[in-house]
């Protein structure tokens, strides 16, 4: 009795699996007393073998259900480890969704649309996403397209992922959203949301939705993923949506029965832009039937807020160029639905508008919304509103969330290009560089970007960048804020410093972090995926980000300029601040009448050295020692009554050079670089590896002089820096260096 008892405990738990109690065999039938271990066993035999047999049976029926054109399919090997969704099956996808009791009507479209053959195919590496029964039951589209195939053939393949990435992946892979995924449909590309897990039981929810449909989510059933040889089925909760342009349902409620130009005069939305077109004289165009166009209207509350129109709005030939380029007259585009322009995201699409030379470029985010901005110019773009596009008898409407950006003359962008000269001589020349080229003669920095010795990258704000911009209003005529902001714009990192902008790397990569004149500060700089190159100052609050086409190089004898859409915004206090000096007298007069330099001189004066540093028509950059340094030094305590020995000290302390004497410290870059330029005495090297730094050394001598760049003293005749040292003699002249040998 006691086994017995223990038995039935056994029978009732696993009789839960069938939903219903089973009666495998009537208590009285062994109702004989157990005396022997081989009667117990032959019992324990027999109750195990008809329960296997009826248990085989209740899953064969479970998973044939109602469909009688299933009965002699080829059953299923292994359905997971409970007899449903989840875990794996050795099959097809085909044989587990025919089988499978949850996704009859998904099998039967499979089987109406001709697909069999196709989804059971073993090799096959595909991820399907298969709505279950309850989700199409009274699916509204699927009733009214029960009888299309085309139809029906698009909706199974926009459910079948075919990525490099996911295709027969598990989805519980998923960590993050995925945009941009392929299936079978070739215009059908799949975005994957991830939300958080609910409760410690439950895998992360994951949704899914069709890129370029309306945004409308289907949840996946990940928990119940089932694995098919190489494939993998997961069941969802509802239909995805056909991209734009294949339901003719989208397109319906987007057609309008008139021209372009009734339904934008029908519009009171659009009333301005309306009057905008009349004064361009489109109105006969846009109405014509044989014309075929796409046509970016703002609405009001855009065009009040836009400083162009606000500015021109009684200028009839502003306008019409406004309403020209809002105009796309291109080809390939113009009246088309635009739900695959930027598929996939790193493509863009350039256009032509009516206004004459004037191009568009169209592209999605990685939000997959869709915008547009005016080639050449500072991108003022525009998100275009899909859920609004609106198909006239004549072309296509979409509703701009702003307005484009009409092109300056002096705002195009050039192809690339080589110049015969330096940085400043191509920066002077170009009309719609002078305001930037006016900064940098402000800020003393000519003479940089005129040095045959440097290799830098210029990033160069047009005009129509700078014209408007407050933060450079606030600051025009601080000369030491605008050399900030020029060096800032200077790209001095020796890997990239004069090189071509395709050097950057694309946006699916690390961003570059590159160093530039401004000591300490670095920008960021990547190429994004409309093909330009973003730049931003790298700083932890977020900063204005400047683009630029990586086309759009000019390189020069000493590096390479480029035309930026933007002005990059100065920190707020650089780690090395600049301390531009300038000052209206010659080096001698600068030297004497500062107190750091009283005791340097007096060395001058005693080495009879002042009508040298009062001579306008030389240019030298003298490296001063302040009297902090020169005051207690041994070796000039034993030589100051040698007017030689203190003559050829100052000597070596002038530099006289033909390329750099008087030059800003910052010449000497980039880094890596060693540079020996003559003194009045003889030579010294000059290396600047340190950012921020140059130091200055006698050839066959380890006295090191170290000066701040960007702590230049201009005067009449050159520039004047201060050293944190004495530099020694050359040897054989009886410096520190001889003493020291001797």
């Amino acid at each position: 009795e006691t086994c017995f008892g223990r038995f039935d405990r056994g029978l009732s738990a696993s009789s839960v699996l069938f939903r219903k109690p089973i009666k495998l065999v009537d208590r009285e039938i062994i109702s004989f007393r157990m005396q022997s271990k081989r009667g117990l066993a032959l019992a324990l035999a027999f109750v195990f073998f008809c329960g296997t047999v009826l248990a085989a049976k209740a899953q064969r029926i479970s998973l044939r259900g109602n469909d009688k054109s299933n009965i002699n399919a080829p059953n299923p090997k292994s359905l997971g480890a409970r007899g449903m969704l989840g875990g794996s099956f050795e099959g097809s996808v085909w044989e587990f969704i025919s089988h499978s009791k949850d996704h009859t009507i998904f099998a039967s479209l499979i089987r109406e649309t001709g697909l069999i053959e196709r989804y059971s195919l073993t090799e096959a590496k595909l991820t399907v996403l298969a709505p279950t029964d309850s989700a199409l039951t009274n699916n509204a589209w699927l009733q009214k397209n029960r009888q299309d195939k085309d139809k029906l053939k698009q909706l199974i393949f926009l459910h079948t992922v075919d990525d490099y990435k996911w295709s027969g992946a598990s989805l519980k892979q998923l960590s993050e959203a995925a945009d941009d995924v392929e299936t079978l449909l070739p215009s059908g590309h799949l975005s994957f949301a991830v939300l958080p897990s609910p409760d410690e039981y439950t895998f992360a929810i994951i949704k899914a939705r069709t890129i370029s449909a309306p945004k409308q989510y289907i949840t996946l059933d990940v928990d119940q993923e089932t694995a098919c040889g190489r494939s993998n089925v997961v069941s969802c909760n509802g239909l995805l949506h056909l991209p734009y342009g294949l339901d003719d349902e989208d397109m319906n409620a987007k057609k309008f029965g008139g021209s372009i130009w009734s339904f934008v005069a029908s519009n009171p939305d659009y009333s301005i832009f309306k009057s905008i077109i009349e004064q361009a004289g489109l109105v006969p165009m846009l109405s014509n039937s044989n014309f075929k166009l796409t046509l970016l209207v703002p609405t009001n509350a855009a065009l009040l807020k836009n400083s162009y129109y606000l500015k021109h709005k009684d200028n009839q030939d502003a306008m019409r160029k406004l309403a020209f380029l809002h105009t796309i007259d291109d080809p390939q585009l113009a009246g088309e639905p635009m739900c695959e322009v930027g598929e996939p995201l790193e493509m863009i699409q350039h256009v032509a508008t009516l206004l004459n030379g004037a191009r568009l470029e169209i592209y999605k985010d990685h939000s997959h919304n869709l915008h547009a901005t005016t080639m050449y110019v500072f991108p003022h773009g525009v998100m275009l509103a899909m859920d609004k596009e609106r198909y006239c008898s004549n072309g296509v409407v979409f509703e701009a969330g702003g307005v484009l950006s009409v092109p300056h003359e002096d705002s195009r962008l050039s192809a690339p290009q080589h110049f015969e000269g330096s940085m400043w001589e191509y920066i002077s020349q170009q009309p719609k560089l002078s305001i930037f080229a006016s900064l940098i003669q402000e800020a003393g920095l000519v003479d940089v970007y005129s040095s045959p010795a440097v290799k830098y990258t210029l990033l160069a704000p047009t005009n129509f960048a700078l014209e408007d911009d407050a933060r450079l209003a606030a600051i025009r005529g601080d000369k030491e804020k605008i050399k900030q902001l020029v060096l800032l714009h200077t790209v001095s990192d020796s890997r990239f410093s004069g090189q071509p902008l395709s050097v950057f790397g694309p946006f699916d990569t690390d961003t570059e972090n590159v160093e530039t004149l401004l000591p300490g500060v670095y920008l960021d700089a990547y190429i994004n995926f409309g093909g330009k190159v973003e730049f931003n100052t790298d700083m932890d609050k977020p900063s204005r980000v400047i683009r630029t086409w990586k086309e759009s190089d000019a390189f020069c004898s000493n590096g390479n300029v480029v035309e930026a859409w933007e002005m990059l915004d100065l920190p707020d206090s650089p780690k090395l601040g600049v301390q531009l000096g300038g000052f209206d007298g010659n080096a001698y007069e600068f030297i004497a009448q500062d107190k750091r330099f009283t005791t340097f001189a007096a060395l001058i004066r005693e080495a009879g050295l002042v009508d040298v540093l009062t001579n306008t028509a030389k240019r030298f950059t003298v490296v001063v020692p302040n009297d902090a340094l020169i005051k207690n030094n041994k070796w000039l305590q034993t030589n100051r009554g040698n007017k030689n020995k203190i003559r050829q000290l100052v000597m070596q302390h002038i530099i006289s050079d033909a390329h750099y004497g008087g030059k800003a410290l910052i010449s000497f870059y980039p880094v890596e670089r060693t540079t020996t330029v003559d003194t009045l005495l003889s030579k010294v090297d000059v290396e600047a590896e340190r950012a921020g730094h140059v130091d200055f050394s006698t050839p066959g001598t380890n006295n090191v002089v170290t000066a701040q760049v960007n702590t230049d003293n201009f005067v009449s005749n050159g520039n004047v820096v201060e050293g944190n040292g004495i530099l020694d003699l050359p040897p054989g002249l009886g410096g520190v260096h001889d003493e020291l040998l001797q």
